[in-house]
C-alpha cells in the first residue's frame, strides 16, 4: 500500500515490492483518495458479527405468540438463544450418550466403589457435559432430570444392579467390534464384495456386554427412553424390540464369531435392551 508521511509526503515503497520497480516514472501522477469515516453509534458494537438485542424485546422473540419467522432469533449455533420450534426430544441423543458414559464409568470401576465416590461436583458434572453436547439452558433443567433418573434406575434397580453385579465375568463396557460385513438386509453389500474382491469393513460398539454365573452371554444395549403420553407400556416395548432387533442380532453375530476363534464356550448368547427410566430388561 502507498502511504504519507506526517509531512503529507508520499511514502517511497519497499524495495522488495513492485510499486518499486515502477515509481519513479509514477510518483507524479499518484493520488491518494481517502475513504469517508463512517460514524459509528454509540450504542452500536466495534464488532460487526456481535448484535445486540435490548433486553425488553427477547421476551417478544420467544413468546409463544408470536409466530412469525422474522422474529425468530435463530443463533443455534451458540446454544443461547433457538428457534420456537425445537423441542426437549431433539436432544434425546446427547442426554442418551451423557448417561452412556456414566454407566461405562460404573461399569470400569464397580458399582459400590462408583457410588462411594458420588458427590455433587460429579453431578455438576453432568450438567457441564450435557452443555459440551450441545443441550441449550432452556432444556437443561428436564436434560439432567432424566439423566439423574435413569443413574437412580440402575443404582436402586433390581435389574440395574444384576446387570453390574461384580461376579459377572468378561465383562465388557462400549466393547467396539470391527469386521466384515458380508451382507446387508438386500445382500447387495455382499455382491459388491464379491464382484471387486473387495472386504467391507463395518464397525460397532456394543454397551455391556458379559457372561453370568450361568455361563450365559449378554449383549446389553442402553435405552434412555419410555413410553409416550398416548402410549402404553406393552406397545412402548413391542415398538423398541421391533426397531433395535435387527442392531443386536448383529451384534450376537460378531460376538459368536469371537468366541469362535477364543474358544471360549457359553451356554448362550442373549441380547436385551436395558430400560433404566422403567428398571426393565427387554429381551430380544
Amino acid at each position: 500500500n502507498i502511504a504519507k508521511t506526517d509531512d503529507g509526503e508520499l511514502k517511497t515503497p519497499s524495495s522488495n515490492s513492485l510499486y518499486a520497480r515502477i515509481w519513479q516514472t509514477v510518483r507524479d501522477e499518484v493520488i491518494i483518495k481517502e475513504a469517508p469515516q463512517r460514524e459509528v453509534d454509540s450504542e452500536e458494537s466495534a464488532y460487526t458479527l456481535l448484535k445486540r438485542f435490548r433486553l425488553d424485546r427477547v421476551s417478544d422473540y420467544a413468546s409463544p405468540d408470536n409466530t412469525s419467522s422474522d422474529n425468530a432469533i435463530n443463533l443455534a449455533s451458540n446454544k443461547f438463544f433457538f428457534q420456537k420450534q425445537e423441542t426437549e426430544e431433539q436432544y434425546a441423543s446427547q442426554v442418551g450418550t451423557c448417561v452412556h458414559e456414566i454407566f461405562e464409568q460404573i461399569g470400569r470401576v464397580g458399582l459400590q466403589k462408583w457410588q462411594a465416590s458420588l458427590n455433587a461436583e460429579s453431578k455438576s458434572f453432568w450438567n457441564i457435559r450435557l452443555m459440551q453436547l450441545g443441550v441449550p439452558l432452556i432444556f437443561l433443567d428436564r436434560s439432567i432430570k432424566t439423566v439423574n433418573r435413569a443413574v437412580q434406575g440402575l443404582v436402586t434397580g433390581t435389574v440395574g444392579r444384576w446387570l453390574f453385579d461384580s461376579t459377572h465375568r468378561s465383562v465388557y463396557n462400549e466393547w467396539k467390534l470391527s469386521g466384515i460385513q458380508l451382507t446387508d438386509e438386500t445382500g447387495l453389500a455382499h455382491e459388491v464384495a464379491a464382484e471387486v474382491n473387495l472386504n467391507i469393513i463395518s464397525t460397532c460398539v456394543i454397551d455391556r456386554c458379559f457372561i453370568d454365573q450361568e455361563n450365559n452371554r449378554w449383549i446389553i444395549d442402553y435405552k434412555v427412553s419410555e413410553p409416550g403420553e398416548s402410549q402404553s407400556p406393552s406397545e412402548f416395548i413391542e415398538i423398541q424390540s421391533k426397531r433395535y432387533s435387527p442392531q443386536l442380532s448383529y451384534y450376537k453375530a460378531r460376538v459368536e464369531q469371537i468366541d469362535r476363534h477364543t474358544n471360549v464356550d457359553v451356554a448362550a448368547i442373549k441380547c436385551a435392551l436395558y430400560m433404566p427410566l422403567l428398571d426393565k430388561l427387554i429381551e430380544l
